[in-house]
């Protein structure tokens, strides 16, 4: 990215006073260009401020904001925020704070479940000190009352040691998500006896479609297999949630972070369609079923539900494959069975039935073959999809959030695993970060997100673009340039008004020729078509307070529909 005067002009970077300077000093091994956006984006937002945007981003990092230092979780949590993120999700590990979790007997003594105070000392350290610099930052956060169990929750008989999963006591857990709900009502201190801020958005476990976070996902019968994870789930929701609501009124509490694949019946987890089928007790044809698993059924309520749409191996615009699978490209489908339960009173969620169910995406992502040489795409494709994924969840009715897995590699060393061997690798290399913590191009993108394609055939062949400038509020204007190679220069794009922005903007015929700068609707979103340029890439461009211009990375153009 580069910062300069005009958005066209020659690149002259100047300092920005701005700059926090540890942020400024971390991205300071990348060329000037790349890291002045992601360092110097403008001042943080409130705590309340982002969650009006249209598309708050979520991240997800448990690696490094609950298992590093206070300076770098603080590090960590500024270059978050200055690169776009507005939500935190951080995992409060039931296994990782609950006394005794290797143990079969339940704790005894003065230990009560629900009572943060009986934990032992140090027990909610690590989540207090990113729950406090995420809050320091300016940016909401979303528990996650998830994995594992302490193995004196789950179904006795257990094997499991060091991941116990198996049918976790639904009464616990709803003890174990009251002490976390209660630690964050905004009331409590920590052990240094400062004030812990008050969290008012919670998910009910992890992935609970996944065989490595919730067990048994099937369940065989006279006449197949049932999801029996769905059975187990339920009863967890149905008895955390209400818990949560009674210690801390007004909270936002999520059904499922559902992850998007699945296996065939009987094998690996259960698809997310086929999940919450069962999960509202309903067969294929959506009609109720009474068997074991389905007995005193009552409708599952929530504020709305966690989605993990994965397209890791292919583009976000690709569909699903298999029976009953969601990615990116399907939350149609995804919603119009959300919304089909919900008119059938089968699962309750937010809190006007007129408008399409909220769909909060909490974890996506893409590695890359630089970081890891096993994968299929390249640290520019990664850059690039950002922009894609953030339009295919912005047209999506419903969707209410956009999401990154990762803020920083892991080291593939950390696995103990030589050079040569896939394993090494088994960690996930999906950040924005690299591995020593300089940027990505991707890290630039996530601030800028910008999706340009060619669309059309003929005389009707035109450019189509979909920015957005994350952060702050208002409309802000921007800029897209291409580069000429023969002239070694960016060039203007002519851009057509498309009034509104909308999915389907840009018709065959251009509109008003806008060869300056043009505006964002007031929340930071344009959509626009042009005159189709050369062979190269174009980079987007956003004006800040203070005149100056920062560029985005460039972006290859894309060839086709957004989906398919």
């Amino acid at each position: 990215m580069r910062r300069h005067d005009g958005p066209h002009a020659a690149p002259a970077p100047r300092p920005r006073r701005t700059c926090p300077a540890r942020t400024a000093a971390r991205l300071g091994a990348l060329p000037v260009a790349l890291a002045a956006l992601v360092a110097c984006l403008g001042a943080a937002p409130s705590a309340d401020a982002q969650p009006g945007l249209p598309l708050p981003l979520v991240l997800q990092d448990d690696a490094e904001l609950l298992n590093r230092p206070p300076e770098r979780v603080r590090e960590d949590l500024e270059t978050a925020r200055d690169a776009g993120v507005g939500v935190v999700r951080l995992t409060a590990s039931w296994s990782r704070i609950a006394p005794d979790p290797r143990s079969a007997e339940r704790p005894g003594g003065g230990f009560r479940p629900d009572d943060p105070a009986t934990y032992a000392p140090g027990a909610f350290d690590h989540l207090d000190l990113a729950v406090r610099e995420a809050h320091r930052a300016g940016l909401r956060v979303l528990i996650d009352l998830a994995f594992w169990a302490p193995r004196w929750a789950v179904q006795a008989g257990s094997t499991d040691r060091e991941r116990p999963r198996l049918r976790p006591d639904p009464a616990a857990f709803a003890a174990f998500a009251t002490a976390v709900a209660r630690r964050y009502d905004g009331t409590r201190t920590g052990a240094d006896g400062a004030g812990l801020p008050r969290v008012g958005l919670y998910a009910t476990w992890n992935e609970p479609n996944h065989p490595a976070f919730l067990s048994p996902q099937w369940e065989p019968t006279a006449s197949g297999f049932t999801p029996e994870s769905a059975d187990v789930y339920r009863a967890m929701h149905r008895a955390a949630a209400p818990a949560i609501r009674d210690v801390s009124p007004g909270a936002t509490v999520l059904l499922g972070n559902l992850t998007s694949i699945g296996g065939r019946d009987g094998e690996a987890g259960v698809p997310p369609l086929r999940f919450l089928r069962r999960l509202a007790c309903v067969d294929d044809d959506l009609r109720p079923v009474d068997d074991r698993g389905c007995k005193d059924f009552r409708p599952v309520e929530a504020d709305g539900l966690a989605f993990h749409p994965y397209t890791r191996y292919v583009t976000p615009g690709t569909p699903a494959e298999g029976r009953d699978r969601v990615q990116l490209a399907d939350q149609d489908e995804l919603q119009s069975l959300l919304r089909r339960l919900r008119d059938a009173g089968r699962i309750v969620l937010g809190d006007d039935p007129a408008v399409p169910a909220p769909v909060w995406l909490t974890e996506y992502g893409y590695e890359a073959r630089e970081d890891d040489p096993y994968q299929p795409f390249s640290r520019a494709d990664q850059a690039r999809f950002v922009g894609w994924s953030t339009y295919l969840a912005w047209r999506s009715p419903g969707v209410v959030s956009a999401a990154q897995f990762l803020l920083r590699d892991i080291e593939p060393a950390e696995s103990g695993l030589p050079v040569g061997d896939r394993r090494r690798y088994r960690d996930w290399q999906s950040g924005v970060l690299d591995r020593t913590g300089a940027a990505k191009p991707a890290a630039a993108a996530l601030a800028l997100p910008f999706w340009p394609r060619l669309v059309g055939s003929g005389a009707t062949r035109r450019l189509w673009i979909f920015a957005q400038v994350r952060r702050d509020f208002g409309p802000r204007t921007i800029a897209v340039e291409r580069w000429d190679a023969g002239a070694e220069a960016w060039r203007p794009v002519v851009l057509d008004d498309c009034g509104a922005p909308r999915p389907g903007c840009g018709g065959p015929g251009r509109g008003d020729a806008l060869t300056g700068p043009v505006r964002t609707d007031p929340q930071g979103v344009a959509v626009r078509s042009g005159r189709v340029v050369d062979a190269g890439p174009l980079r987007l461009l956003a004006r800040q307070g203070d005149g100056s211009w920062l560029a985005g990375p460039p972006i290859d153009l894309t060839t086709g529909p957004a989906t398919g």
